[in-house]
């Protein structure tokens, strides 16, 4: 059993500091929490290094707290290092501890290879309710109960910062929850062992409140187990060796298994790949070629991506267009000087970009009519984040979060065709 101090005399001068610590794990961890993971959700959409940015902000914030708490500690004369499990464990754990450190074992074997297999995919998929905006067009890009699924890495960099971060919450969350917190808990009520493992889960439930009901109500009973097996060998050794297995289990999830990461199933969707999903003409070439008909206004290789279109001539040995010379179809070109090119930006030229404006807004259009030709129900494609307010006015919603392809953020966006007249 831990030793805990007896009386919040024993802080001394850090009694009143203990206390205002203890209090803000309680009441101000959650609302930092709740505002720091939405404005993450919200940068998502534009920032390709949001994930990053949001990972350092949390390693400073755990380790800012716990050498905060540290501090405090180090001024209470009469709170030694067992008083705070800052020592080996002094027992073996007990029958039930072991049986309860079994079933943490087993969970994180059976939710591992769950993940693996693709069990976030469902999770991330968005729950339309009667009334509510599409998804991807309110402020944030996940709603509360999936607000773990955004922070789950996809890149290798970002895997490596994550290590980070699954060890830092580890050490400082078991540090300052048990270790620091239940100190100061039994030192200002004297509470028994049962109530301050009720005590400990329910601190750490509402710390984790930006995940929603699901995620207090997961969080609170680890962080319950954890302050069980803290107090019978008291020692936060074991509940931080587990609490960082717990967490790095994510690494073994590998991208494909995330949200928005999967590929088509084969002849489920007229799916568009690669990095130019969000060019609506690379999208209606695709339709028509895998419905097995051609579309009457798409010219041959008018579904390729205009990057894959430039590299081809490059690798024949076409010339390319240079700055200040228009290249008609016919392959001759006609010089023009840029100087007069820019000075001439009159009615011609405004008409000229707003023809192509046009062109570009009925794309998605033209897609979704020739899919749905072809008897096609659904139209998916990975759309950059940059235009995917594009996709939404033509009718598209988001589905899943957004993730990195190509080192470009994408959100995979669906239109339903089962309405054929509208298109």
């Amino acid at each position: 059993m831990s030793d805990l101090p007896g009386s919040l005399a024993d802080f001394g001068a850090a009694s009143f500091a203990a206390v205002v610590v203890a209090v803000y794990l309680v009441v101000g961890e959650p609302v930092v929490g709740h505002v720091l993971h939405r404005r993450f959700e919200g940068r998502l959409r534009t920032d390709p290094g949001a994930r990053r940015s949001f990972y350092g902000r949390l390693l400073v914030l755990e380790w800012g707290l716990a050498v905060l708490a540290l501090v405090v500690w180090l001024s209470a004369p009469g709170v030694t290092a067992g008083h705070v499990g800052l020592r080996w464990p002094h027992q073996w754990p007990g029958a039930l501890t072991l049986l309860v450190i079994a079933l943490v074992l087993l969970f994180v074997a059976v939710s591992t290879r769950a993940l693996r297999g693709g069990a976030l995919l469902e999770a991330g998929e968005p729950v339309r309710r009667p009334g509510s905006s599409p998804p991807g067009q309110g402020r944030h890009a996940e709603p509360p109960g999936h607000a773990t699924l955004a922070v789950l890495p996809r890149t290798a960099r970002e895997r490596r910062l994550f290590t980070l971060v699954g060890v830092t919450a580890g050490v400082c969350e078991e540090w300052l929850y048990r270790g620091f917190f239940l100190a100061v808990v039994a030192a200002v009520g004297g509470l028994p062992t049962p109530a301050l493992v009720v005590v400990a889960g329910v601190a750490f439930g509402l710390a984790h409140a930006y995940q929603g009901r699901v995620g207090v109500v997961t969080t609170g009973v680890l962080g319950g187990i954890m302050a069980a097996i803290y107090l019978d060998t008291g020692s936060l050794l074991l509940p931080v060796l587990l609490h960082v297995l717990i967490d790095l289990r994510f690494l073994l999830v590998p991208a494909k298994a995330l949200p928005a990461g999967r590929a088509a199933e084969p002849g489920s969707t007229g799916r568009s790949g690669g990095t130019s999903g969000d060019r609506g003409a690379g999208d209606t070439g695709r339709l028509a070629r895998r419905a097995g008909s051609a579309h009457p206004g798409l010219r041959p290789g008018a579904g390729r991506p205009a990057g894959d279109r430039a590299g081809r001539r490059r690798r024949h040995g076409a010339p390319r267009a240079q700055p200040g010379r228009l290249r008609p179809r016919g392959g001759h070109r006609a010089a023009a000087p840029a100087g007069r090119r820019d000075g001439h930006r009159g009615a011609h030229g405004d008409r000229r970009r707003g023809a192509r404006a046009r062109a570009r807004r009925r794309r998605p259009r033209r897609a979704a009519a020739t899919g749905s030709a072809a008897g096609v129900r659904e139209i998916e494609l990975h759309a950059q984040v940059t235009a995917r307010g594009f996709y939404e006015r033509a009718g598209y919603e988001a589905v899943g979060g957004e993730y990195e392809e190509a080192g470009i953020l994408h959100v995979t966006m669906r239109r339903s065709l089962r309405s054929p007249g509208r298109v």
